[in-house]
């Protein structure tokens, strides 16, 4: 007789797994994505079981899992010194 994991269940314990592999991960590029996959098994698991303080969470964190993942994926377009931003905010006469 085999025992059947609820999907419930099984979204939990797959969403757990991602955070405790999340914690393995040498790179940031590795860790927003593994971050980014337990986001969404998160708010499956939270919408399976109604558990909204889950679904608010993961809702929260995926976008800022998102943005900071870009950040390392696309390089800033040009180096910025101070003078380089402040020549951009004082306006000019001439």
């Amino acid at each position: 007789m085999e025992a059947e994991v609820p999907t419930e269940d099984a979204m939990g314990y797959l969403a757990a797994a991602l955070v405790f592999c999340a914690f393995a991960m040498r790179t940031m590029i590795a860790l927003r994505l593994i971050a980014i996959a337990s986001n969404l098994a998160f708010l499956v698991y939270g919408g399976l079981g109604e558990l909204a303080p889950i679904i608010m969470l993961h809702s929260a964190l995926l976008p800022m899992n998102l943005v900071r993942l870009y950040g390392e994926l696309v390089p800033p377009a040009k180096e910025q010194t101070r003078d380089s931003i402040i020549d951009r905010q004082e306006p000019r006469l001439f």
